[in-house]
């Protein structure tokens, strides 16, 4: 009995020292997850940030932007993405000083994050240094050559930098040079810096079968068939984008269509487009628009059944025009024999030759035509002259 009263004391504090053993290794343990899950919180609660912050960016709310992603930095700042992100919303609001210094850090962070060096040559292209712009977009495509965007980059800063054959070179050695519709239109601007529109048809011609829905592709094509004399061509692509919803009222595409037009012998179609031109109210102040409309008009009364319109040089003169037929077509002739027996005198101070008529009523409508050099000796205007108001509907 003694025996067993002397044993039960040491059996109980035995019992309760193992449990305060047991108790303080799981409350490191435990204190350990807890630490764990803070830290997993964290990275949850910055990337939710950084995600508010990206659609704000996206959606144009920079203030927004830029309050989300500082906020995903001040919970976890060693995100790369998020400084990268900050870098391109300073960018965007003009404060190339701070996003220097976010890229900077991004770039710290991780060496071979490519859109950090992107965007580090971003800033220093905006902040006129072209050379650290090339490294960084150099060591952007080194790190990500499967992005054209930064290969391309890369050879901007070359021809900015007038080393127009070292980026020839570098864009045809990226491994995907050969089907990326955007080095084949980057080497297509190079050849036509180089003056030599043919081989830019090409480029142009591949890059648009690679991207066939590129609106700017397709616009560089047109000029470089226009400047490689390639008429025909060019007006089939014009007339295919004009037929797009969104390029039906563009009066460069529909003036660049009809000087296709007069230069394949199709005046009185290119007639017919500067007339719709000169008809609506945008069109009216043209000069351009008139000064075809005229030299359309010439043309198609210039050209017999077995001759080909031709295109000629001629002075511009503004001819006014009246209400009533009868006296506009009275008014056209005498604007045209004045015009040609201005230009027959020879020129004075007090008479130029290149004086405008300008119409005496603000309502008035102005018809932009042209008359003919010709030998100061003819007494009487050419023939082509007196035919104007013929060509002008009179």
């Amino acid at each position: 009995m003694m025996n067993a009263k002397r044993t039960l004391p040491a059996v109980l504090s035995t019992a309760v020292l193992l449990s305060l053993v047991g108790c303080t290794g799981q409350g490191n343990y435990t204190r350990e997850g807890v630490s764990m899950a803070k830290e997993r919180m964290s990275f949850l609660k910055s990337a939710t940030e950084w995600e508010l912050a990206r659609q704000a960016f996206l959606a144009g709310d920079l203030e927004k932007a830029l309050r989300k992603v500082d906020t995903s930095l001040e919970i976890n700042d060693t995100v790369v993405k998020s400084h990268v992100l900050k870098g391109r919303i300073l960018i965007e609001m003009g404060n190339l000083g701070t996003a220097l210094e976010s890229l900077k850090t991004a770039a710290a962070l991780d060496p071979e994050e490519p859109d950090a060096q992107y965007y580090l040559g971003i800033v220093y292209e905006r902040i006129n240094e072209p050379e650290l712009a090339r490294e960084s977009f150099e060591r952007a495509c080194d790190l990500d050559d499967y992005n054209p965007v930064y290969a391309v980059a890369a050879a901007e800063m070359m021809i900015d930098l007038d080393r127009v054959e070292e980026a020839k070179v570098y864009l045809g050695s990226i491994p995907m040079a050969e089907n990326n519709a955007g080095i084949r239109q980057s080497l297509g601007h190079i050849a036509l810096i180089e003056q030599d529109p043919a081989k830019a048809v090409q480029y142009f011609q591949q890059a648009r079968l690679l991207a066939p829905d590129d609106a700017g592709i397709a616009e560089d094509l047109i000029h470089a068939q226009i400047l490689a004399g390639k008429w025909r061509e060019a007006e089939r692509n014009i007339a295919l984008l004009l037929k797009k919803p969104e390029n039906k009222d563009r009066q460069d595409l529909m003036i660049l269509h009809a000087k296709a037009l007069m230069n394949t012998g199709r005046a009185v179609e290119a007639r017919t487009i500067y007339q719709e031109m000169v008809s609506q109210a945008e069109g009216r102040s043209d000069v351009e628009g008139w000064i075809g409309l005229a030299n359309a008009s010439l043309m198609v009364g210039d050209s017999g059944p077995s001759a080909r319109p031709r295109p000629v040089s001629y002075s511009s003169r503004p001819i006014l025009t009246r209400d009533t037929p009868s006296t506009r077509c009275t008014t056209v002739r005498q604007r045209i024999t004045r015009a040609h027996t201005a230009q027959s005198k020879p020129p004075s101070r007090s008479s130029p030759t290149t004086r405008a008529f300008m119409p005496s009523e603000p309502s008035s409508s102005v018809i932009w035509a042209t008359t003919r050099p010709h030998s100061r000796a003819s007494p009487t205007p050419p023939s082509s002259i007196q035919r104007m108001p013929s060509m002008l509907g009179c």
